[in-house]
């Protein structure tokens, strides 16, 4: 329990940070392609959100700290820093690691979100009213579009704890992934079994947490689960 606790705060920190940039990059992302649909804006984005995906989180942090750490030298190599201004600054090249892995997959749900919403006729007759585009995009649209943005949020929240792990063992972050890599390396089963533990709840709780954000979204939502 010692060890767990004073490692579990580099790596929520972490996720947090990732959860953050994925979806402040993803969403509005996700939008602007579904306006743009079909042109080359939307085609460059969604390459760009396929690559992401597809890029496996260590090997994208390694590339990111051969770029910007050791070509660019804007930020450190290794370690987590020892104060808060220096603890974010070691945080954020793994963060963004985190962030842009993730904004694939939220840049993607958005977009096709948006794109259902958009095919709705409550939106056709809100055109024909002759409502704004930026009303019409972020009330009807964007709003009515966040049950699968949350549903992203939820597994990326479970995502990026376990995909953390290689991110924080390629960074050298004193945090819950390189405690899981150590433990499992030296056989040490009963901090596995905590890890293994601790995992499991936080992925119950994030479901538990998701699912009352779809009532307060959607109070639909409830009532259907009710009647059902």
């Amino acid at each position: 329990m010692n060890e767990i606790r004073s490692r579990a705060g580099v790596t929520l920190t972490l996720n947090l940070a990732g959860i953050a940039l994925a979806i402040i990059m993803g969403v509005p992302l996700g939008v602007l392609a579904a306006l743009r649909r079909g042109r080359a804006l939307d085609r460059f984005l969604v390459t760009v959100s396929v690559f992401f995906m597809c890029t496996p989180a260590f090997a994208l942090g390694l590339m990111l700290l051969y770029l910007l750490g050791f070509k660019a030298g804007l930020f450190p190599l290794f370690g987590p820093g020892d104060w808060v201004l220096s603890r974010a600054h070691h945080l954020a090249l793994p963060a963004l690691t985190l962030g842009l892995h993730g904004m694939g997959f939220t840049m993607r749900l958005t977009r096709a979100a948006m794109l259902e919403q958009f095919e709705q006729d409550y939106v056709a007759f809100a055109r024909a009213r002759g409502l704004s585009g930026f009303r019409i995009t972020v009330v009807y649209g964007l709003r009515n579009a966040l049950i699968p943005v949350v549903t992203a949020a939820g597994l990326l929240f479970t995502g990026l704890l376990t995909g953390s792990v290689l991110v924080e063992t390629v960074f050298s972050l004193p945090g819950l992934g390189s405690l899981l890599v150590t433990s499992v390396i030296a056989g040490d089963f009963p901090v596995i079994q905590g890890l293994l533990l601790l995992i499991a709840a936080w992925i119950i709780l994030v479901n538990i947490f998701i699912d009352v954000l779809y009532v307060l979204i959607d109070p639909r939502v409830g009532f259907e689960r009710a009647t059902a």
